[in-house]
C-alpha cells in the first residue's frame, strides 16, 4: 500500500477543518498516510529547541519515506510550500488540492501530477494510479 505525506497548514480553525476533511477522505479509502497535524510530539514543550528539532526532523523523515504527497493549497502556508518543493526535489508525485479561487503559483502547478479543486474531486481521484490532471487556470 502506498504511503502518503499530507502537507497542509493547520494553524486556524478553517485550516484544521480542511485537513480533517482530507484525512477523512484518505481514511475512507483505506490509504496509509502521515499527517503532521497528528504528530506534533506533544510530550515536548511546544516551541522549544528540542521540539523544533524533533518535529522538523520527523516531518522530513516522513516526507522522504512517503511514496507521494497530497498537499492542501489554501492560504499559501510557507511550510506547505516548502514540503511541496522538497517533495518535487525528491521526485515524489504531488497531488494538490486547490481550495482557493486565487491564481496559482507556477512553481506549484508545474510540480504537481494533478491539481484538484474540491473534496469531491479528491474523493473520486485514484491515488493509486496518479493519472495527470493538469492545472489549466491562470498562474503567477
Amino acid at each position: 500500500m502506498s504511503n502518503i505525506y499530507l502537507a497542509s497548514p493547520f494553524f486556524n480553525e478553517k485550516q484544521v477543518e480542511r485537513v480533517k476533511s482530507v484525512e477523512q477522505i484518505l481514511d475512507g479509502k483505506g490509504y496509509s498516510y502521515f499527517s503532521p497535524r497528528q504528530h506534533q510530539l506533544d510530550h515536548l514543550e511546544f516551541g522549544s529547541m528540542e521540539w523544533r528539532d524533533a518535529v522538523f526532523n520527523n516531518d522530513i523523515y516522513e516526507l522522504i519515506k512517503a511514496d507521494y504527497v497530497v498537499a492542501i493549497y489554501d492560504e499559501l502556508d510557507e511550510g506547505t510550500m516548502m514540503e511541496i518543493g522538497y517533495a518535487h526535489a525528491l521526485d515524489k508525485p504531488i497531488v494538490v488540492l486547490n481550495l482557493t479561487e486565487k491564481t496559482m503559483n507556477i512553481m506549484v502547478t508545474e510540480s504537481a501530477v494533478a491539481v484538484l479543486h474540491s473534496y469531491r474531486e479528491l474523493a473520486k481521484y485514484d491515488l493509486k494510479r496518479l493519472l495527470p490532471v493538469p492545472y489549466t487556470g491562470e498562474v503567477i
